[in-house]
């Protein structure tokens, strides 16, 4: 019997040492054979010992050296979600190795090895595009897991999609989509309507009463022919509350609609209403050019928050005037830290203001909603139908009698 060499230069194979000169294996005897396998990698290997016969018989020994495949829990399309144009957006993705032991590097595709504009990839950070992915190197034993950080910074507005891959010590590569959307900022009032009971309740139920306003004052901020032309000018964003008595509450509702794929935080802030434009053609005052409305019978429900992503926000404005006047304030939905990049200005119909600058010179604070409050108070009557009103003024209590110093009959 003789040993057919191996193919392989990682298998070797000592020939057994047979007590025959010529190498004859009498029957039920043996020979043992040692077989040593030098790889180069933890890449899996395969091989054939082949033994054969003077007889013509050949025997087909397979030989693998395996271990145990990896197998990450991650999926192979990454989606970021939509993030503000210049902003950013860190994901985090949990990587669980459910199979054999393994090192891991993290690389660029060849498509983008051979592009002219490589991928950086330093201090265990690689940047692809919009996208970093770090860390780039990590070793999981089985049923260990690590933490993988995607983070998505667009420029501009639009969709972004980049690739990867992972190298396992193993030999395997499995390759990865990343995807996100660059948005801008739009945001704008679809509907402004009366309220009803049951919504009033609603927005007052969280413990701030409805008349809050009890603890300001009201001042009449404006002349009944500036308070008709402002109202006139700014008709498509007012709401006009009916006319109340003093002291007693009107409230509407407003839409706000956020058409970003981004959550917004937000708060509202009441100004004393601009009625004048600069001749000069300036542009628009900032934040500090407009003075803030100070003892308003105005205020919205909830005062602060977050629009949603890409869905409506339903709030509560409340006029309660505290004695007869005509009011009007400017109400202001104001975004901080908004990435000046993602401000979408050309939108009709909305009110954009910028409200001044950030500490940070990317950013900014605006204004993309204004809501110009407006109602009249005043001293009404209920109307007819005789209806009274018996006023006790002083009741003295003693032992056995009950005095009243004076009733009133007042006819309204």
């Amino acid at each position: 019997m003789r040993l057919v060499p191996l193919n392989s230069p990682y298998f070797t194979i000592t020939r057994g040492v047979s007590n025959h000169p010529e190498g004859l294996i009498a029957p039920g005897m043996h020979v043992t054979c040692t077989v040593t396998f030098t790889p180069p990698s933890l890449c899996n290997y395969q091989e054939e010992i082949k033994v054969q016969s003077d007889s013509g018989y050949c025997l087909t020994i397979p030989v693998l050296a395996v271990r145990p495949a990896p197998c990450l829990s991650l999926p192979e399309v990454i989606e970021c979600g939509s993030c503000l144009a210049g902003g950013r957006m860190d994901v985090d993705l949990e990587v669980k190795n459910s199979g054999g032991e393994g090192r891991f590097s993290v690389r660029a595709t060849t498509h983008h090895q051979h592009h002219q504009q490589s991928p950086t990839q330093s201090e265990g950070v690689l940047i692809l595009g919009p996208f970093t992915v770090s860390p780039t190197e990590f070793h999981l034993p089985p049923l260990h897991s690590t933490t993988l950080q995607v983070t998505f910074s667009p420029a501009a507005e639009g969709q972004y999609g980049e690739q990867f891959v992972i190298e396992c010590d193993n030999g395997e590569t499995l390759s990865f989509s990343l995807t996100g959307s660059g948005d801008v900022v739009s945001v704008g009032c679809v509907s402004i309507g009366d309220s009803s009971l049951q919504e009033i309740s609603q927005f007052t139920s969280d413990g701030n009463d409805a008349d809050r306003s009890n603890q300001r004052g009201v001042d009449p901020v404006m002349s009944a022919v500036d308070y008709d032309l402002y109202t006139e000018q700014l008709e498509e964003c007012s709401v006009v509350f009916d006319v109340v008595n003093p002291r007693s509450p009107a409230y509407k509702t407003v839409v706000i609609r956020n058409y970003c794929g981004v959550e917004l935080p937000f708060c509202w802030k009441l100004f004393r209403p601009i009625t004048e434009l600069s001749s000069s053609g300036e542009e628009d005052p900032v934040l500090d050019d407009l003075v803030p409305s100070v003892n308003s019978p105005f205020s919205v429900l909830p005062p602060s928050g977050t629009l949603p992503a890409a869905s409506t926000h339903t709030f509560l404005c409340q006029f309660l005037p505290h004695k007869p006047g005509q009011y009007v304030d400017g109400c202001h939905l104001v975004l901080s830290q908004v990435p000046e990049v993602s401000l979408d200005l050309s939108l009709e119909g909305e009110a954009w203001r910028r409200m001044g600058g950030d500490d940070s010179t990317s950013t900014c604070t605006v204004s993309p909603v204004c809501l110009f409050l407006s109602g009249v108070a005043q001293v009404r009557g209920i109307g007819g139908g005789g209806v009274h009103v018996i006023l006790l003024h002083t009741v003295h209590l003693s032992h056995t009698t009950c005095v009243i110093d004076s009733a009133y009959s007042i006819r309204l």
